[in-house]
């Protein structure tokens, strides 16, 4: 998960169009939602979500104190696979988009 904060709407759209391109053409990757009109906007690319939003929205969210009191959880090492309860679910792009 990559947070970034911007001062001014054209600035969101830039780096929402920045990351977008880059995705793309390095690593031949396609965003899995839409991007609405908001102050804080994310691009979910199933392993990595970026979320870019105005300085006041991160500000006020402030979503990198929950790191500080989170409970640290153990993972697998990546050659292993999940546990069956930490697979995230297989839904296609109709079933995501209804939610």
């Amino acid at each position: 998960m990559v947070f970034c904060g911007v001062f001014s709407k054209p600035q969101l759209l830039a780096a929402l169009a920045r990351v977008e391109k880059m995705a793309a053409e390095e690593f031949s990757r396609q965003q899995q939602n839409v991007v609405g009109n908001s102050p804080w906007e994310c691009l979910d690319y199933g392993d990595c979500v970026i979320h870019v939003m105005s300085m006041e929205q991160r500000e006020y969210y402030d979503v990198e104190s929950f790191y500080a009191t989170a409970e640290e959880v153990e993972l697998p090492f990546p050659q292993e696979p999940l546990p069956k309860e930490l697979q995230p679910p297989k839904w296609t792009r109709e079933q995501a988009g209804a939610l």
